[in-house]
């Protein structure tokens, strides 16, 4: 039954399974992450290694959240489709900035 779930995700419209949707996706978040998530957008694009971020954002969201918080976005993803991802990629982009910005200022303060 856990692989008819898998299979169902993968299948349908939920998650990209092709090197072309999963290039989309990523370039999709790139101009909202700018647009929506200034702060974290420039203090990402001042380090090494933000494009390999962008390019994985949607597998950091599922991978790095407790467990609880990522079925609460699975269901959430499968009720209302790829914008969950998005809306749950920007809101967690813009507080690792502002975490970020707390231990900077910690750090030099």
């Amino acid at each position: 039954s856990a692989y008819l779930c898998i299979n169902g995700l993968v299948t349908g419209k939920y998650l990209s399974q092709t090197k072309v949707a999963y290039e989309t996706q990523w370039r999709a978040f790139s101009p909202l992450s700018k647009k929506y998530a200034r702060a974290a957008y420039q203090l990402l694009s001042t380090t090494d290694g933000s494009d390999l971020v962008l390019e994985n954002w949607s597998w950091y969201l599922l991978e790095h959240l407790p467990l609880p918080f990522a079925v609460r976005v699975l269901d959430c993803l499968l009720m209302e489709g790829p914008k969950v991802l998005y809306r749950m990629g920007l809101a967690l982009f813009s507080d690792f900035a502002r975490e970020r910005g707390k231990r900077l200022s910690h750090a030099s303060g």
